[in-house]
């Protein structure tokens, strides 16, 4: 805006945005973004709403998401190191039999088919 402001919306514009940047500590990085982790706990914990800090990640180009690692500035997707290792461990453990029951079956196919999205098509 013009005064140097930005502009606020809500759904019906009856509340106005609140700032939460003086209520709590935060990183020298979270300064850099409009909100932070440490805002939405004060927010959940007013409303009596508990949330799992535990599944809190901090902003970052490379992020773990749905098992993967999402590189933004490079636009890719990776398998984390940890998962790759269990991956191959059940491949090993599969590779000790020559029959398997149904779970079995399904565990590793399972886990393969989450691995085959990380490949490109093709």
């Amino acid at each position: 805006m013009p005064d140097g402001c930005s502009e606020e919306y809500d759904k019906d514009m009856v509340f106005p945005l609140r700032d939460f940047s003086n209520t709590s500590t935060h990183s020298p990085t979270d300064v850099l973004y409009t909100y932070a982790d440490t805002y939405i706990d004060l927010i959940s914990k007013e409303l009596g709403i508990p949330w799992e800090s535990s599944k809190m990640i901090p902003f970052a180009t490379v992020v773990p998401y749905l098992g993967f690692l999402w590189d933004l500035d490079t636009r890719t997707v990776a398998i984390p190191t940890e998962k790759k290792a269990r991956y191959l461990s059940a491949i090993e453990e599969w590779h000790k039999k020559r029959t398997h029951t149904l779970d079995e079956v399904q565990g590793l196919y399972g886990k393969l088919l989450h691995a085959s999205l990380v490949i490109p098509a093709g």
